[in-house]
């Protein structure tokens, strides 16, 4: 595997790959019909933002970015946003990308926190996280609606770095 920086040529790919995440109710927020290439285009592009993929054999089989808070007053946090393309889950895709950017968040003068949510129902997620040393801060119940009667509850993670 190998990890880098995305290109603003690697969109229609990683929009792809989240919409056929987010083709299974509850597994993104986004619905397949809201991701769009130009959001990513402009994600990957963005000054403030750090987004990695990773590529084995040629493909590209996940992808994470942290995107620093926009206010002043919580300009020193990143939230961090992770992908693991259908069918590459359990290979050590997800942490190889989350090592990548806690690195390069420790070496960044800036960057004192990592914020993250992350569905309560997703147990390999939720393990990987506390095993990198994010603790969980809150509950945000009901947050998710997959449906007239169905919600999901997403977990608050934080890894404090300085």
């Amino acid at each position: 595997m190998n990890i880098r920086l995305a290109q603003t040529s690697d969109a229609t790919i990683l929009c792809q790959a989240e919409q056929a995440i987010a083709a299974r109710p509850g597994h993104l927020v986004s619905l397949p019909t809201e991701l769009k290439v130009e959001n990513f285009v402009a994600m990957i592009e963005k000054p403030t933002t750090r987004y990695m993929v990773v590529e084995k054999d040629g493909k590209l089989i996940g992808h994470a970015f942290l995107e620093q808070m926009g206010l002043q007053a919580v300009a020193h946090i990143m939230r961090l946003t992770i992908a693991v393309h259908e069918g590459h889950q359990g290979q050590g895709v997800g942490q190889l990308l989350l090592q990548n950017l806690i690195d390069w968040a420790k070496s960044t003068s800036h960057v004192e926190k990592i914020e993250l949510h992350v569905r309560a129902s997703n147990t390999a997620a939720i393990a990987l996280y506390k095993k990198m040393g994010f603790v969980e801060e809150g509950r945000l119940k009901r947050r998710i609606k997959i449906s007239e009667t169905e919600y999901l509850d997403d977990l608050t993670m934080g890894l404090i770095l300085k």
